[in-house]
């Protein structure tokens, strides 16, 4: 299955949005990055986005909500 590139890590540069301001330097396996990617998918969400949930959850400035499709 192809992505759109909006959910795609490798185009991640072209969905910034004007709050997305800070340079972020992430590093995984092809699984990881995928599972991030597909999880982007399915919440409708870009890759930047998805990554900013998930890093704001590990870093804990917030708590997952099973509600939102992005804690899949």
């Amino acid at each position: 299955m192809v992505l759109h590139p909006r959910h795609r890590g490798d185009c991640a540069e072209f969905f910034v949005a004007t709050d997305q301001t800070k340079p972020m330097i992430f590093a995984g396996t092809k699984d990881v990055l995928a599972e991030l990617e597909h999880a982007a998918a399915l919440a409708g969400r870009t890759w930047n986005d998805q990554v900013n949930y998930v890093m704001r959850i590990c870093l804990g400035r917030r708590q997952p909500d099973f509600d939102d499709g992005r804690s899949v």
